[in-house]
């Protein structure tokens, strides 16, 4: 054993957690401090739903290099895309007190199938989606055309196939026992097992080998120079085909390590003599363990390397790369969970109560925070997809998918290592060119941390002539009615404008209209820029063993779901039905207290071209200058729930939008100095802030005289064709809903889906857009059974999921707890624990 290896192991690791400053000569720390990464895990309540069912997640984001959690994004993307790879939904979950939780809900009419779900956030997009977090998830129909409970659909059989090999440091050396590890996909990604009879070039069988896990094996040949050698594989269906293995190469310096007694051995093959001065480094997610020459019989203590996919290269004097290896390393012991149930056999509705407690090898209490799913054993399969430490320690480091990640980790298991060994040899780590930032090459990220809601574009002038001058010289105003918000930004020389700083929830309808310094600019159209999403069609496909298992659980589920006529987060399905008759049932509180009211076809037969003009015509409405009065007095306008209010004594602008069912608290908005929304509201935040605003309620206002208004809000400038109805409310109510004897004009526009309807052209002078917005969170729901009657109530109760929490966190002594009602089914629940230590250990416990 070489002394000077284990003296510099632990200095080079202690190393890479330093302040930058000191780490001016370690590329590494150069590098990642230029580049940081992210690491994305979501943790489901399970990997088994029915067509209806809800998605519950959470999101951790971790700093790729350390794993400590970090919430720099403001956003994560999920999405959920059928077996084809399209897209069946995706939702964008917003940053709360530094944690993202969300719910993806399943469609009712989702066909039987595999469907994978990923997830990412913009700055993960510098990467590729090779390293987005992917895993599979199991949907069953709901029921077939006649009702019937559906069987699932069989897997398809294989068809045509590949195989590929990959020696052991990237080379076959001649004269030389080389190990060579091969892969086998069918073409539609999915792993196969197959059979190989190697060949050389004159027909000699040398060897017959078989898959070992996932479509994956190895071998061990001694080739010859100048020979070729050539594999026939078969696959159980029959299928056969002839592949080449890669041609020996005598020139090459190969890597070869060996594991034993907790110890790895470096060796380095070649079929002649060894270049001077060569040099081995070794890093771990970038920390760098190991930089110095290479000398015969070099060996390193496992126990010295971090806990994850650590690379080896093999370097010559120049710092060309000669070699590569992969080698996973268990690293030291990890977070042990202790789980308590303080009632262990509780009966049908019963409270279950149950205490946890993180501690390290020692037994020394751990912070930490995590996550909680309770499932019914008997109505949802065992997870497949692996777990939080699989996600962070393996496949966010490997390019592309890693089938049934959690079974490399079996201890119970005695191929495990051999089979994660050989993804090892398969499958690359390339989240940095490390021989390129040796030579102070740095990659440099292309897309930004993302700190709230964008939208870009260009505006256009009609007409043949000057249709690009002054552009500059106008501003694009952004308007969102439901909410009140007003924002404005620049327009460049070239037409282009950025509008961002704000947050808004999904389904907003932003108004964008371009001003000129004096009036508004004419004859202009408003081209906004798409958004995009990365390419993400790499399946995560449900593994075939095992599935065969859970049809019957799959049948349960399904029978729960028909006896209770819903899905499992009561999403309910019904049968159609036949509408004869159609009652209008008021939508919203100003409808409710109207005095008078237009509605669209009212509103069209007007005549007239502009709300003002509408509102002009409708009784009781005088106007004097640029003030509607209404019984003697001046009024406030309201659009889409939001007062606006123009006086210098007014209420401080609003924090939070209205509730969405349209049955709103109203808010207000000083028209006079309007304010930017607080970002980690429900509407919008600072970037970096992580403080939640709740609803603001109507306050009480100090009644004041209304004379002229200082300016007309912005939503009357908008097509009147926008408009769904108009009300006018009489003092009396809007004392209600202002706190002043005045009257109210509400304005209620129509929805993004019926405004898009309206013209397939372009709008001339106005434009308007509904980006993707954040999910509006919701709590998962479980009945409390407080009383004797819901107790012993006959409404059944077979949830499939009967707890989830996103967020349990530990005390000082490393303790939490947690509790729920158990459903009408025997109290046989699987829970799954997974979550964080502070310093970025895994938090992982399955019973």
């Amino acid at each position: 054993m070489n002394p000077l290896v284990h003296t510099l192991l632990p200095a080079a690791v202690l190393l890479s957690v330093l302040p930058a400053a000191s780490q001016s000569s370690n590329p590494f720390a150069e590098q990642v401090l230029r580049y940081p990464q992210e690491k994305l895990h979501v943790h489901t309540d399970k990997d088994t739903y029915v067509a209806g069912d809800t998605i519950w997640l959470r999101a951790r984001c971790v700093d790729a290099a350390s794993h400590r959690p970090v919430a720099a994004s403001r956003y994560v993307y999920a999405e959920l895309r059928d077996e084809s790879g399209a897209l069946v939904r995706r939702i964008k979950i917003l940053r709360r007190d530094s944690l993202y939780a969300g719910y993806l809900p399943v469609p009712t009419d989702a066909p039987d199938g595999d469907y994978t779900f990923s997830a990412y956030t913009r700055f993960m997009r510098n990467q590729g989606a090779d390293y987005f977090f992917r895993k599979p998830l199991r949907i069953a129909a709901y029921r077939g055309a006649a009702g019937e409970v559906p069987k699932p659909r069989p897997r398809p059989a294989t068809g045509d196939f590949a195989v590929t090999f990959h020696p052991e440091g990237g080379y076959l050396v001649p004269g030389r026992s080389c190990r060579v590890a091969f892969k086998a996909l069918t073409d539609a990604g999915r792993s196969t097992a197959v059979e190989a009879v190697l060949r050389d070039d004159q027909g000699t069988t040398l060897d017959t080998v078989r898959t070992r896990r996932a479509g994956m094996g190895s071998f061990r040949m001694v080739p010859e120079a100048g020979r070729t050698y050539h594999a026939v594989c078969r696959t159980p269906s029959g299928a056969e085909k002839r592949f080449d293995l890669p041609v020996p190469n005598a020139a090459a310096c190969v890597l070869q390590l060996a594991e034993r007694d907790g110890f790895i051995a470096v060796n380095v093959l070649t079929a002649g003599s060894l270049p001077a001065r060569l040099r081995l480094v070794v890093h771990c997610r970038g920390n760098r363990c190991y930089d110095g020459g290479w000398e015969p019989g070099l060996l390193f203590r496992s126990s010295d390397l971090p806990a994850g996919v650590v690379q080896w290269l093999l370097l010559d004097a120049a710092g060309n790369a000669l070699s590569e290896r992969l080698l996973f390393n268990e690293g030291a012991e990890g977070v042990h969970v202790s789980l308590r149930a303080e009632n262990p056999s509780p009966r049908r509705r019963e409270r279950a109560d149950f205490s946890v407690r993180l501690t390290d090898g020692a037994g020394n209490p751990l912070r930490g925070e995590f996550s909680v799913s309770v499932t019914d054993r008997n109505a949802v399969p065992d997870l497949v997809s692996g777990d939080i430490r699989t996600t962070l320690l393996l496949t966010s480091d490997l390019r592309g998918y890693v089938e049934c990640p959690g079974s490399y980790f079996r201890s119970d298991d005695p191929e495990a290592r051999a089979a994660l060994d050989e993804l090892m040899l398969t499958q690359g780590w390339r989240r940095y060119d490390v021989p390129a930032l040796l030579r102070g090459e740095y990659a440099e990220p292309e897309y930004a941390l993302e700190a709230g809601q964008q939208i870009s574009g260009r505006i256009v002038r009609a007409g043949l002539v000057n249709t690009r001058k002054q552009l500059g010289k106008y501003r694009m105003a952004m308007i969102v009615p439901r909410y009140g918000y007003l924002a404005e930004a620049p327009v460049r020389a070239d037409g282009c404008f950025d509008l961002d700083g704000f947050d808004f929830p999904d389904s907003t309808a932003f108004v964008l209209r371009p001003q000129a310094t004096t009036g508004r600019m004419r004859n202009a159209f408003v081209k906004v820029d798409p958004e995009t999403f990365p390419e993400n069609g790499i399946p995560a496909h449900y593994p075939a063993a095992g599935a065969g298992d859970a049809e019957a659980l799959f049948r349960t589920a399904l029978a729960y779901v028909g006896y209770m006529g819903s899905a499992d987060l009561r999403n309910v399905l019904i049968d159609p039905v036949e509408v004869r008759a159609k009652r209008e049932i008021p939508r919203t509180l100003e409808e409710r207290k109207a005095v008078y009211s237009w509605n669209a076809e009212r509103i069209a037969d007007t005549g007239v071209h502009t709300i003002l003009d509408c509102i002009e015509r409708m009784p009781g409405i005088r106007r004097r200058e640029n003030v509607f009065l209404y019984q003697g007095r001046a009024v406030f306008f309201m659009c889409d729930g939001v007062l606006y209010d123009d006086l210098e004594e007014s209420l401080p602008a609003f924090s939070a939008p209205p509730a969405i069912d349209r049955n709103r608290t109203v808010k207000r908005i000083n028209m006079a100095g309007p304010g930017v929304p607080d970002t980690d509201s429900d509407l919008g935040s600072e970037p970096g802030s992580d403080t939640n605003a709740s609803d603001t309620h109507l306050a009480q206002a100090v009644a004041a005289p209304i004379g002229q208004y200082s300016d007309l809000p912005p939503f009357v400038n908008l097509p009147l064709e926008w408009v769904d109805r108009i009300d006018i409310l009489d003092r009396f109510s809007g004392r209600f809903l202002s706190g002043r004897d005045n009257g109210i004009i509400a304005v209620t526009l129509k929805s993004y889906e019926e405004i898009s309807a309206l013209d397939t052209g372009e709008s001339i002078d106005v434009g308007i857009v509904s980006p993707l917005g954040y999910q509006t969170p919701a709590e998962f729901y479980s009945p409390a059974y407080e009383t004797p009657e819901s107790r012993d109530s006959h409404t059944p109760d077979f949830r499939t999921t009967l707890y989830w929490n996103p967020c349990i966190r530990t005390d000082a002594d490393g303790r939490a707890a947690f509790g729920f009602r158990t459903s009408d089914a025997p109290a046989d629940f699987r829970i799954d624990i997974e979550g964080l230590t502070l310093d970025g250990q895994p938090v992982v416990h399955a019973e």
